[in-house]
């Protein structure tokens, strides 16, 4: 007869190794979404405590070797469309935790293994950014490499070098050495750059991060200069000329040679100085003007460092805390629409006034109608707000306890709220949308747009003279524009002479913009601004560009099913081409060269 508790512990293990691979697909699909498309569908804090689940089952069922294979997937950014190249020196990613007791743990196997009292720590930011590696040569940049999978990375050099504080040059022996650092977009760019897609009615980006990872990617040094990435650098790798003694004298030495280093960072003799400055670093983090998740230890005395030695993945002398996400409780006073450019409907809850992360949040997006019916938000509701990487306020769930039993579900209008047509539902991605091509809110972002730095560069051309040339009816499209005159403009408040004279002259300057400039500023829907200067380089004008088949469209890079229809559909438009042969009629160009 079988012993039935070993039945019962072979079933337990089954259990246990189907949820493990479960867990890894899971994470797997999470980390290509983080690391490569920039796109995380869950938070760094549900992405952690899979990660826990996973090394805990790890232990129990998984083999050494299937570990370590698996460890070393985690974390690669990667990308096939750039030239990959080998760090110097391995590059690790960090052992994190969001509890205090793992700290201790760290502390007390740091101690058995050196058998010294005498350590001090270094407590610095753990700012949330792409990690760089950077490589000088006889004192030159030479390569600047992303993380990878820590022994080869994507060269970024080009774009790395529209970092206007970042050394090209520093004073240094011959030979080669390493600085690591962390690439990221400060908080006020990162405002300003996701107002002005709110704004065009584009889904804004999730968080810094995401910026950042997508921007150090692009294929455009002119767009990513345009981004301002920012960088500070906080380590060393390979270092050939040069000893350094303690971590604190790396940062120290990095400013001293002009980087952008560590402003603030903290030296901590025992575990209880070292809650203390992570205490302190928390209090401070809204202050710094960069996204920040938490705090890194690290062992400041450097010759530990090679006897403590590294793991697969980390060093067992570093280790970050993570500070849990910031969170209050708001009510839900009103869900208001905002109508894009392209025609999405985007609700918004307007919230009582609530202080979050070092400022006042009043508002946060609810994306679409499914995300409504998802967390069941109702007016009235008392709701988790959560700033999303420290900036985005986003809404995390109901208080149901809370609820007014009376409270009904929000029922999305069946109407745009600016010209009152019928709104239709897109297929695939949730969203309403107002197809009337006259809708006014609809036709002031599209004017924005078309006057934008990255489009026709009118910038006299802001949100409240275009409103105010719309409600004296001096304008009702983009093309609209180049019939203004002297007395229509000098006519608005705050315009005189000068500045009228200006505002025209900037407008009669676009008309010779670049053929990529009007594709991009006529809006066409998925087309950004790198796919309108593909589009130009493949059509050459305007025209052929209107008249290309789907086949033609998909063989421009970066050009898929989707947006080829998308172009198509938008020219099929009868007043887009109304409007396009107004432009003709105005000189505008419509090719290159």
């Amino acid at each position: 007869m079988s012993d039935p508790f070993s039945q019962i512990e072979r079933q337990k293990r089954v259990v246990m190794l189907g949820r493990l691979k479960k867990l890894r697909d899971e994470i797997i699909k999470h980390d290509l979404l983080y690391y490569r498309d920039s796109r995380p569908e869950i938070s760094d804090f549900e992405y952690d405590c899979l990660k826990i689940e996973l090394e805990n089952l790890e232990k129990l069922v998984g083999s050494a070797e299937e570990i370590e294979k698996f460890s070393q997937k985690i974390g690669d950014d990667s990308d096939p469309g750039f030239v990959s190249r080998s760090h110097l020196s391995k590059m690790f990613s960090l052992d994190n935790t969001y509890n205090l007791t793992d700290l201790k743990r760290f502390d007390e196997k740091i101690r058995r293994k050196i058998c010294c009292d005498d350590i001090t720590y270094v407590v610095e930011p753990k700012i949330d950014g792409v990690a760089i590696n950077l490589i000088y040569r006889d004192g030159d940049l030479l390569h600047a490499i992303t993380r990878g999978d820590g022994i080869h990375g994507d060269d970024v050099t080009q774009n790395l070098r529209t970092i206007d504080n970042l050394p090209q040059k520093i004073n240094w022996p011959t030979g080669f050495v390493e600085f690591r650092g962390e690439v990221f977009i400060r908080n006020d760019v990162f405002e300003r750059i996701n107002e002005k897609k709110i704004k065009a009615g584009e889904e804004p980006f999730a968080n810094p991060r995401n910026l950042a990872a997508g921007t150090i990617k692009l294929l455009d040094s002119n767009l990513v200069a345009e981004r301002q990435l920012s960088i500070i650098l906080y380590g060393v790798g390979r270092c050939d000329g040069i000893s350094y003694h303690n971590q604190s004298e790396v940062l120290a030495d990095l400013r001293q040679r002009g980087f952008p280093g560590q402003d603030v960072y903290f030296l901590a003799t025992g575990l209880d100085e070292v809650y203390e400055k992570i205490e302190k670093l928390g209090s401070i983090k809204s202050t710094l003007g960069y996204p920040t998740d938490g705090a890194v230890l690290k062992v400041n005395e450097l010759k530990y460092h090679d006897l403590l030695g590294c793991t697969a993945k980390a060093p067992r002398w570093a280790f970050a805390y993570k500070f849990s996400p910031s969170q209050v409780e708001s009510v839900i006073e009103a869900i208001s629409l905002q109508v894009g450019r392209t025609g999405i409907i985007t609700p918004v809850a307007e919230l009582s006034p609530v202080f979050i992360s070092g400022t006042m949040v009043s508002r946060a997006t609810l994306h679409n109608e499914d995300e409504i019916k998802r967390k069941d938000i109702r007016l009235g509701d008392r709701v988790i707000i959560e700033k999303a990487g420290e900036i985005i306020p986003a809404i995390l769930e109901v208080n149901l306890a809370k609820r007014d039993p009376t409270a009904m579900p929000f029922v999305f209008p069946k109407n745009c709220p600016s010209c009152g047509a019928i709104l239709e539902k897109s297929n695939g991605d949730g969203f309403w949308k107002c197809k009337n091509f006259s809708c006014a809110d609809q036709c002031r972002e599209r004017i924005l747009h078309f006057a934008s730095r990255n489009a026709m560069d009118i910038h006299q051309l802001g949100s409240t003279v275009v409103t105010k040339l719309i409600s004296a009816k001096l304008i009702e499209n983009m093309s609209d524009i180049y019939g203004l005159k002297m007395y229509h403009i000098i006519s608005m408040d705050n315009f005189g002479p000068k500045s009228s004279e200006n505002l025209l002259m900037a407008i009669e300057a676009s008309k010779h913009k670049d053929l990529y400039r009007l594709i991009y500023g006529l809006g066409i829907p998925s087309v950004g601004l790198q796919t309108a200067k593909d589009l130009a380089l493949k059509f050459n004008s305007l025209d052929a560009l209107i008249g290309a088949t789907l086949e033609k469209l998909m063989m421009v890079p970066r050009v898929g099913e989707k947006t080829a229809s998308d172009i198509i559909d938008f020219f099929s438009k009868k007043q887009v081409i109304a409007t396009i042969e107004a432009l003709r009629n105005h000189g505008v160009n419509f090719s290159n060269g």
